[in-house]
């Protein structure tokens, strides 16, 4: 990006300029892992910090999102749903039976569906007298002699959709984990950004706060433009002093979402 490349020639032309030894750069504690945002300086007054948040390493982060992303619990689910079709498929029988039961009271007809012999005075009811129950059950079934493979075919449908499945959860679980790895190097390189930022700020200061010492004392070497070009270079790097920390946020966000640990 630009302003890394205005970073680096920031610092080329610092140490070229610098006439003094380095100043000693603060160091931050090395915690074996990603910290969490609360800073590792102390305290506001200064004393010691007491209680700290606990780092994750990278390989504790990739579990976490193994057991805690979204999108491969969503994965399993899916795995899960081809599975039970596949058991659907293997264990659902194709043939279809049918049973209907009647029952009731009614008086004795004779004769047939169409032509009946009994009198009307039996038909026109008009007491309960002459009432027989009556019983009826009925079972009917289709069985299916040969289906033209669609048993074979709804079986290895079934079985492709539990492969598929299986690769897409794999998909999900290697992809979850470049993105954990981005975010965990994320972290880290916004805040060595920022280290950064600060360091290279304090060595334009120092240079052109030398330039401008040696160009009122006369020195003829020393030219208007240097300084000039040197504070457009400090001025250009301190209106990014932001993104690492928008960077870090970025970072820490996606980390919260995929490894599901929130503070």
């Amino acid at each position: 990006m630009r302003w890394l490349s205005l970073l680096a020639l920031a610092l080329v032309v610092s140490l070229a300029r610098a006439s003094e030894d380095e100043d000693e750069k603060p160091t931050s504690p090395a915690d074996g892992g990603v910290p969490s945002e609360a800073g590792a300086s102390g305290l506001a007054d200064g004393g010691p910090i007491t209680i700290r948040p606990r780092p994750h390493t990278l390989e504790e982060c990739l579990a976490l999102a193994d057991r805690n992303a979204p999108q491969i619990w969503a994965a399993r689910a899916r795995l899960d749903m081809s599975r039970a079709q596949l058991d659907e498929a293997k264990f659902t029988p194709w043939f279809q039976w049918f049973a209907n039961v009647s029952g009731g009271v009614a008086p004795s007809f004779s004769g047939t569906v169409l032509y009946t012999s009994s009198p009307v005075t039996v038909r026109n009811l008009n007491s309960l007298s002459n009432l027989t129950p009556f019983f009826n059950l009925d079972i009917n079934g289709t069985v299916p002699l040969y289906t033209f493979g669609k048993i074979t075919s709804a079986r290895r449908a079934a079985e492709a959709g539990v492969r598929v499945n299986e690769w897409d959860l794999e998909r999900f679980r290697q992809q979850t984990r470049l993105d954990v790895r981005r975010a965990y190097f994320g972290v880290l390189l916004s805040r060595d950004a920022r280290h950064i930022l600060v360091d290279a700020l304090s060595r334009l200061d120092k240079s052109i706060r030398e330039l401008r010492a040696k160009s009122n004392k006369g020195d003829k070497a020393i030219s208007l433009w240097d300084i000039y070009r040197l504070e457009v270079f400090r001025e250009e790097i301190s209106a990014r002093e932001g993104e690492p920390e928008r960077g870090e946020r970025y970072a820490m966000a996606a980390l919260r979402f995929l490894t599901g640990v929130q503070s």
